[in-house]
């Protein structure tokens, strides 16, 4: 479909003394389970996502609800576009904060995002939006809801290798909430957008081709699906 992102390369996460100190007192001073955290240090918030992910065993969930106190389960794509019902979490402090802040409940067109681990420890991301959406302003206020790792079950691409994705058939109970807002997505001005005609196109071809055969479309608003997934992408597409 000529797709080409912008991919964003991230090193190995490095914290000096004094931050690792005031992110582990912040977390311990976080009493009421499920309740909000109010962030008001100088470290970037987004820094301290990924503390919570990559040394603290924590899983992220980014959303613009902020009032959910358990998450069910629900049907979608997994990373290896298998059909599944499920709650999903990352354990990776960047990439949800892109899904906590997209206004989906306004979207237009497509959502392709990646990640993706590097050598050495980094990672690799990238994010786009439908160009036309993408010239909308399509961000808004948003919430990343923490989780225990326990009851989740880490995802593999359909090659057999890890992600950083997660998911846990089962209703989940946050153990914290954190407010995000588009400054703190520190790649916003690298989220690009593409032109989904070409997957339209796909789109209608394919349902053209099923429907005289009277069997369930391939495509389901609000899934993520791609005719050609890069690893450890997801694609979600509506009109």
């Amino acid at each position: 479909m000529g797709f080409a992102p912008d991919e964003i390369t991230v090193p190995p996460l490095e914290l000096s003394e004094e931050e690792e100190r005031e992110f582990r007192n912040l977390w311990s001073e976080h009493t009421a389970l499920g309740g909000w955290i109010n962030y008001d240090l100088c470290a970037p918030k987004h820094l301290f996502f990924r503390w919570l992910a990559e040394c603290a065993g924590y899983l992220l969930h980014g959303t613009g609800d902020p009032g959910i106190e358990r998450v069910e389960p629900r049907h979608q794509t997994d990373v290896a576009q298998r059909s599944v019902k499920g709650v999903f979490a990352a354990s990776d402090g960047i990439w949800p904060i892109y899904f906590a802040l997209t206004n989906r409940s306004e979207r237009r067109g497509s959502l392709r995002n990646g990640c993706t681990a590097s050598s050495g420890g980094g990672r690799v991301y990238y994010f786009s939006v439908n160009q036309e959406w993408l010239k909308a302003e399509p961000w808004r206020d948003g919430v990343i809801y923490v989780f225990e790792q326990a009851g989740f079950q880490r995802c593999k691409t359909a090659d057999d290798v890890v992600t950083e994705e997660w998911m846990n058939p089962s209703p989940v109970f946050p153990v914290a909430r954190i407010p995000v807002s588009p400054e703190d997505f520190p790649y916003l001005d690298r989220v690009t957008g593409h032109d989904d005609s070409e997957l339209y196109a796909f789109r209608d071809a394919l349902e053209a081709a099923v429907r005289p055969r009277r069997q369930p479309s391939a495509y389901r608003p609000g899934g993520y699906w791609s005719s050609r997934p890069r690893p450890n992408e997801s694609i979600s597409l509506s009109s």
